[in-house]
């Protein structure tokens, strides 16, 4: 068979009715985005289109009388009709897969459709491929080696929708396989207005006679396709057909969901108009210079000015003076240099001259280019809130008035306290200790004159006057703990416990009782002297609730846990039941009689009071006949 270049016409190679179709054909290959190939009888390249670039990296003048072997994996040139020499050439369309090697060398995976080539005689002298790079298609599906023979076009590969139909008669000549599973149907043969719309007659949008009157000149335009219910970006001409016919040629890609998109983009600028218009606080944008573009509403209300006469101010115009060094330097700082500024006060100017305060917040607005070409702003009326705020001042002034009285007041309470105080250590401790002191005289220097109900009753005296002390005493610590001032230090608690202990040496000793330390111990935020006192009160009720015959035991240790400090106080005595665990801690409180326990119930009030006032707690876990675990709880320190 004889070699026939493949070229495209020039206009003077071929002329007439013949040479015009197949411009146009080489016109509708050339806007392909896959790579077309003819080759002819021989598996030399001949023509390769524009997209060729794209998919092998090659030129097209690259390829040109190249054998298509050269670029086709040696495993694979079996699979392309042409490629192997000294075969026959395909009589009908046909689809392949294969791997091509690139222009650097690459091999990847094609999908090409192919079909044969003729010339004026209808003569087989070539095959037309069109390659579409599928290798990540390939990668993601392992297995899909097997080939596909379907009778498709060079057309069949592009991924939209494109038919061919007669402009006069309506028939369609072709539908590519896109088109073909949108409808579900075979198309060819039937009448486009039928198959496309489920018309009886042309459609009134029909673009035929648009095209007939500019041929060969593309059309664009927008349709919704009711049958589909799919939205179409299309693109309508006038190509030569085969047969010599002037034919429709359609593009339509699928835009629904760039329509959704829009759609609701319009909906959301119509929600942010809506927005715009209603929110009570005023919103301005304006040129770089200050002048007003635009504001809602609500600006314009709160200055008294109309939308027409806004335009022609700036945003100094309503600003007053003392204002505008503030408000530039602002701008200058802090919108200019990150994009927005601080929320800042100022005043606004209104139509009729009378000002009022504002707050507001500006924004920069860019070009495309990044370059700043205005600003934008919300800005509040804060008339209400300034003069609620000048009410506040005037209420705190007076309130610091009657607290400085108040003040005054308690002081001259805290004197009296203090003296009563002093009254009560001195007045009434003096007759109790004399109580003591006679009843002792009494018992020893008319020992022999009392009978035994005389001496019960002088040793009932004696008790009695050393409770009245002891308690007095003990409110006299209370109220010590209660009103002095505490300034807050980093204690040692090692040093605390050791000068508490000191203190309850004698009652220690007394009660042979086992005292142990977890040392060492960490340091605490408290008050030195009422730590010691806190700690001397927890040892000492631990001391002194110990069932008869029971040798005292009591452990120190302590635990650290979020940046607090607890310390534990442990031991082996009688226990609370835990309905009156809260009420050891209340003044006065006593579960024990005083036969049974002596005490005056004061003392797990006073480290309730302390620790308190140190900015701690205090707690107890405890069962009856089991022991008690006394803790306080400081701050690290």
């Amino acid at each position: 068979m004889m070699n026939k270049r493949l070229d495209p016409p020039t206009g003077k190679e071929v002329g007439g009715e013949a040479g015009e179709i197949e411009r146009q054909l080489f016109a509708a290959l050339n806007s392909l985005p896959d790579a077309v190939l003819l080759i002819d009888d021989e598996g030399r390249i001949n023509y390769a289109n524009p997209s060729t670039e794209i998919v092998l990296g090659y030129p097209p003048e690259q390829m040109k009388g190249r054998h298509i072997s050269e670029i086709i994996h040696p495993d694979d040139i079996g699979r392309v009709p042409g490629a192997g020499g000294g075969g026959p050439l395909p009589s009908k369309p046909g689809r392949s897969k294969f791997r091509a090697r690139d222009c650097k060398n690459r091999y990847l995976w094609v999908e090409s459709s192919h079909g044969p080539s003729r010339d004026e005689k209808g003569e087989i002298n070539g095959v037309a491929l069109s390659l579409r790079d599928v290798s990540e298609r390939v990668e993601l599906q392992e297995t899909h080696d097997a080939e596909r023979e379907q009778p498709l076009s060079i057309f069949e590969s592009i991924g939209e929708i494109i038919y061919v139909a007669d402009p006069f008669t309506y028939e369609v000549l072709y539908a590519n396989r896109y088109l073909k599973e949108a409808f579900g149907r075979k198309l060819v043969g039937g009448l486009c207005y039928r198959e496309f719309q489920n018309l009886d007659k042309p459609c009134d949008f029909c673009t035929n006679e648009i095209i007939l009157k500019n041929r060969y000149e593309p059309y664009r335009w927008e349709y919704h396709n009711p049958v589909l219910d799919r939205h179409f970006a299309i693109t309508d001409r006038i190509i030569k057909w085969p047969d010599g016919r002037d034919v429709r040629f359609e593009l339509a890609i699928d835009i629904t969901e760039l329509k959704k998109a829009e759609k609701a983009m319009h909906e959301s600028e119509e929600r942010y108009r809506m927005l715009y218009e209603s929110i009570p606080d005023g919103v301005v944008m304006m040129d770089m210079g200050g002048r007003i573009q635009e504001c809602n509403p609500a600006h314009m209300d709160m200055l008294g000015y109309n939308a027409e006469e806004i335009k022609h101010l700036t945003y100094m115009d309503f600003t007053p003076e003392r204002w505008h060094r503030m408000e530039e330097e602002i701008i200058e700082t802090q919108t200019k240099v990150r994009g927005y500024s601080d929320i800042y006060e100022k005043e606004y100017i209104k139509k009729d001259g009378s000002t009022f305060p504002v707050a507001l917040r500006n924004w920069l607005i860019r070009d495309e280019e990044g370059n700043p070409k205005g600003m934008w702003a919300i800005v509040q009326d804060i008339s209400e809130r300034k003069r609620a705020e000048e009410e506040l001042r005037r209420y705190r002034e007076h309130q610091e008035d009657l607290v400085g009285e108040r003040i005054a007041r308690l002081e001259e309470v805290n004197a009296e306290l203090e003296t009563f105080a002093y009254s009560v250590s001195h007045d009434l401790r003096a007759p109790s200790r004399a109580m003591q002191g006679f009843s002792r005289a009494l018992q020893e220097d008319y020992e022999e004159v009392l009978d035994e109900k005389g001496k019960d009753y002088a040793e009932r005296i004696v008790s009695a006057a050393r409770r009245m002390d002891n308690l007095i005493k003990d409110l006299l610590e209370y109220s010590r703990v209660t009103r002095k001032e505490m300034k807050l230090e980093r204690i040692s608690l090692d040093e605390v416990v050791k000068e508490a202990l000191r203190q309850l040496d004698a009652e220690i000793k007394e009660k042979e009782a086992k005292v142990s330390v977890e040392c060492p111990l960490p340091y605490a935020k408290g008050h030195f002297a009422t730590l010691v006192q806190v700690v001397a009160n927890l040892v000492s009720n631990a001391l002194t609730f110990t069932a008869n015959g029971v040798r005292p035991e009591v452990r120190i240790r302590v635990e650290e846990r979020d940046g607090w400090v607890r310390l534990l106080v442990l031991d082996n005595g009688i226990g609370i039941a835990p309905e009156q665990q809260e009420r050891v801690f209340r003044i006065f409180e006593r579960l024990h009689g005083v036969e049974t326990y002596p005490g005056t119930g004061i003392g797990l009030a006073v480290v309730k009071r302390g620790v308190e006032r140190m900015g701690g707690q205090v707690g107890v876990n405890s069962q009856e006949g089991r022991g008690s675990e006394f803790w306080i709880e400081l701050q690290k320190g």
